[in-house]
């Protein structure tokens, strides 16, 4: 479009979610949620969003292992400085302007997205919510595919309702950090006794081995180098590995993940040579694999 001469505006909840979908090289103006996006912070990730702090009380929700996109609350601010209420209204102040060209415009609505930030006055409307009945059979008509996502989400969701404040997710996190204590300690203590060697040998250096094996082709592999590289189809490469898919963890084809987050790692493969054939006439390198 910006290439016929259009303009290209936008707010919200456009191309998915995260900042990393809307850079601003592809816009000529747009507006970048703030708290309705658990990944607008990541600054590390992408350097042209404004780094904030998180509201006073967040998360919200109260549980354990699920601080991110899976949160609801009230934030301390008036409904129209809440996410979508200001995408509605950057694109009312935009229709106004007299404009010399034609544009585009494309706005997001977040909601009834997750996270579900809202004032307080809509969670006082339903003090006692109460589900629908769903029918047993409600996902027979929708393909396999969509019903093994749909499980699950569900096995997720049941978790959650596992975890949420009970005695047993308490207990996990005393546990982890009971475990570290001990394996400094025990490091400690074999040193102190003249083992510090066997410790080293046998313990410390293959726990970092595995460490630094993991981080290798989690984090660096895939990513690097990362400089100048953020669009869509950039910010990760396809590589061969010299250890093959499964020894690098699915990694060779973490750039599906980036574009694709519901598709397993497992599955990363199969989808990458599926869409290969696009992701070439998107530029992007697959002469690797």
């Amino acid at each position: 479009l910006r290439k016929n001469g259009y303009h290209a505006a936008g707010a919200g909840k456009v191309f998915h979610h995260t900042a990393g979908f809307n850079p601003p090289d592809q816009w000529d103006e747009f507006q970048l949620q703030e708290f309705d996006d658990p990944w607008y912070r990541r600054q590390e990730w992408y350097p042209w969003v404004k780094k904030i702090p998180n509201p006073p009380g967040h998360p919200f929700n109260g549980l354990k292992n699920f601080q991110g996109e899976f949160d609801w609350g009230v934030l301390d601010r008036k409904e129209e400085d809440y996410g979508d209420m200001k995408a509605v209204r950057f694109a009312s102040d935009f229709l106004k302007r007299q404009h010399t060209k034609p544009f585009f415009l494309a706005i997001g609505m977040w909601h009834p997205h997750i996270p579900m930030f809202a004032p307080q006055k809509y969670f006082d409307m339903y003090p006692d919510p109460k589900l629908p009945e769903v029918p047993a059979n409600d996902l027979d008509d929708v393909p396999p595919m969509a019903q093994k996502f749909a499980a699950a989400r569900r096995e997720e969701h049941k978790r959650i309702l596992a975890e949420m404040g009970t005695p047993e997710a308490r207990a996990a996190l005393r546990d982890t950090m009971v475990l570290q204590l001990v394996f400094m300690a025990t490091l400690f203590a074999m040193a102190w006794s003249g083992f510090a060697i066997e410790a080293a040998l046998i313990w410390w250096l293959p726990r970092h081995i595995g460490l630094s094996y993991i981080r290798f082709y989690l984090s660096w592999a895939p990513h690097h180098p990362r400089e100048g590289r953020k669009g869509r189809y950039e910010n990760s490469y396809i590589f061969r590995s010299r250890l093959g898919h499964v020894l690098s963890m699915g990694m060779q084809y973490h750039l599906v993940h980036h574009l694709y987050p519901g598709i397993p790692n497992h599955r990363t493969k199969p989808a990458y040579y599926a869409l290969k054939p696009i992701l070439q006439k998107r530029g992007v390198d697959c002469s690797a694999l």
